[in-house]
């Protein structure tokens, strides 16, 4: 929900409480569009539903403001837009460091392969490479090293 918020807002910003009526009652219309559009329509149809009660909450939210304080809608002084903005802020944050952790396992991975093929290659250099040295579980090609001279 903190997305579509969020979209929303950014949308909204600037606009007046006529504007913003003006995409509320577009977005209706779009919306009984979408949902006469059969299977074609129901990604948007889906999307408009979440957004609809959004901009019925800013009309709201400008109508019910004084007219010196809210002539405009700035998502910077709606407490709600606010708390959206926040979430989507952590969940961007809490994805990132997703991403990253995958990046520091996949590199910690890598690196440990690379070690144990330089072993390897070291052993079989000095001739000691031989069914006595451990095979790891994800060493896929020990089995196919041929045995080292002895």
């Amino acid at each position: 929900m903190s997305e579509v918020r969020a979209r929303v807002c950014a949308r909204a910003r600037g606009l007046d409480g006529w504007s913003v009526a003006r995409r509320r009652r577009a977005a209706e219309g779009d919306l009984r569009f979408a949902r006469s559009s059969g299977a074609d329509g129901q990604a948007v149809a889906v999307q408009l539903e979440a957004e609809l009660p959004e901009w019925r909450r800013i009309e709201t939210l400008l109508e019910s403001s004084t007219a010196a304080t809210a002539a405009w809608y700035d998502p910077g002084s709606d407490p709600v837009a606010l708390v959206a903005a926040e979430e989507m802020h952590r969940r961007e944050q809490a994805a990132a460091d997703a991403v990253e952790a995958a990046r520091r396992a996949e590199r910690e991975r890598r690196d440990a392969a690379l070690r144990r093929a330089e072993d390897l290659l070291e052993l079989a250099q000095a001739g000691k490479l031989d069914a006595s040295v451990p095979v790891e579980a994800d060493d896929p090609h020990a089995g196919s090293w041929p045995d080292a001279p002895g």
